[in-house]
């Protein structure tokens, strides 16, 4: 390979380039060009049209140089542009635990900022390293896999904190039960609106996550809301595509994304009906938390907001056509996971939310695969419960119900679990006391 010193004035960069870089990529890449000099040649046609190298041939020259090493090819129009792609898709993917351990060696020596990574982003490596080489239970199962998922213990609210803590160290909001409190929430606050504020808990994300999506994997969520589920996806590594009819709310939710680096999670401001015509392909998980019927009305004035509608049974029918909608868009032996409660009308009587989910999904196609209960933490249950219960004989709840459902006979089973989650079954450890009044 020859390597000819050409003059940059008379290089030509290709006006169709899609490669685009901001002004920090750009001054870290000078940083380098200054320490190191201009060791990788630019790629060039024989008309001297930059097929690969337009940004270090912006950095040289913005540095000063007058010429750059290059290397001449003799290629015609089209393949000159399938080069370009090439150059600038094709390429390995970084090792996390090896490129973490790296990076904190010359951290250490002071030589960070000649990679190109900042602080924040080896503060991310550092925390997902921490998920998978020490000794926590994330090692394993995250959480045990029993029908009792109980957040009120210790490793789960350990875990939580550390979530939290991870948002906070690398430029996300997150404080105790929130995680778009703080700076995200005081934006949420003046633009009003947010669907998303109740919180939803990360070390659930987490857990069905490595339970029942591969690595690399798809996850669709019909009641997207806040940014918890999408977040905690992305930074373990899996796609997901979530729909919320709030345009605020994903404005919201993309801001902390973009804060903390975060590109795998995506929202789109649809019904949840329509969100699978976004699906690049049929998803692995569906994994989401409906609104419980008139509970919480988010958005008034939006049609498309189930929340509102003006009967139980007129909810009911949407909710049923969003996850019928679902199941042609799951992969063969995928899931869906979700998490629901049963509600009390405005007559106090129990509707039984769950149990139509339960006969939603099956009638889709889907079999019921799994009933777990997420018990939560109890609060102020024992005061309200001392005026209530002793009124009418109401207990107060502190728990929620997460649903398991998996598509066709061939069940996909994650190797790591399958000695303890048989077939993704979880162990039972609870049974249900139904109390009915006549």
């Amino acid at each position: 390979m020859k390597i000819t010193e050409i003059a940059i004035k008379d290089l030509n960069k290709a006006d169709y380039n899609p490669r685009k870089i901001g002004k920090a990529e750009m001054d870290a890449l000078k940083r380098s060009i200054e320490r190191y000099g201009l060791i990788d040649p630019i790629i060039v046609n024989k008309d001297y049209t930059i097929i690969g190298g337009h940004q270090r041939t912006e950095a040289a020259r913005q540095l000063g140089f007058k010429e750059v090493p290059c290397v001449i090819l003799d290629l015609d129009k089209d393949s000159e542009k399938e080069l370009n792609i090439a150059l600038n898709k094709i390429g390995g993917k970084f090792n996390d635990l090896v490129l973490a351990d790296l990076l904190e060696e010359l951290k250490a020596k002071g030589r960070l900022a000649y990679t190109g990574f900042k602080d924040k982003e080896l503060a991310r490596l550092t925390w997902k390293k921490g998920l998978k080489d020490k000794n926590k239970l994330i090692a394993s199962f995250v959480i045990p896999p029993f029908s009792i998922f109980d957040s009120k213990q210790g490793y789960w609210q350990n875990r939580k904190k550390e979530w939290v803590g991870f948002l906070e160290a690398t430029g996300g909001e997150g404080r105790g039960e929130n995680l778009i409190s703080g700076g995200m929430g005081n934006l949420g606050a003046m633009a009003g609106g947010l669907t998303g504020t109740s919180v939803f808990d990360p070390v659930l994300c987490e857990a069905m996550y490595a339970w029942y999506c591969p690595e690399g994997g798809l996850i669709v969520d019909p009641f997207a809301g806040g940014v918890t589920r999408g977040a905690v996806a992305s930074i373990l590594d899996r796609n997901y595509i979530g729909a919320d009819v709030s345009k605020i709310q994903i404005e919201t939710n993309e801001a902390l994304l973009k804060n903390i680096g975060e590109t795998k999670a995506t929202y789109h401001n649809v019904s949840g009906e329509e969100i699978y015509k976004k699906l690049p392909s049929q998803a692995d998980l569906l994994f989401t938390c409906p609104p419980y019927y008139d509970l919480e009305i988010y958005d008034k004035e939006n049609d498309k907001d189930i929340s509102n509608a003006p009967s139980y049974q007129a909810f009911l029918e949407k909710y049923t056509q969003i996850l019928h909608s679902s199941y042609n868009h799951i992969k063969e032996g995928g899931y869906a996971i979700i998490t629901v409660g049963n509600i009390r009308n405005d007559k106090g009587e129990m509707l039984n939310l769950v149990g139509d989910t339960i006969t939603i999904m099956t009638a889709a196609g889907y079999t019921f695969y799994n009933e777990c209960i997420l018990a939560t933490a109890i609060g102020t249950a024992p005061v309200r419960a001392s005026a209530h219960f002793s009124k009418n004989k109401k207990v107060i709840k502190t728990h929620q119900n997460v649903l398991f459902f998996a598509k066709g006979k061939e069940i996909a089973i994650n190797p790591k679990l399958a000695n303890i989650i048989l077939n993704g079954a979880t162990a039972t450890a609870h049974h249900d006391v139904l109390v009915f009044k006549k």
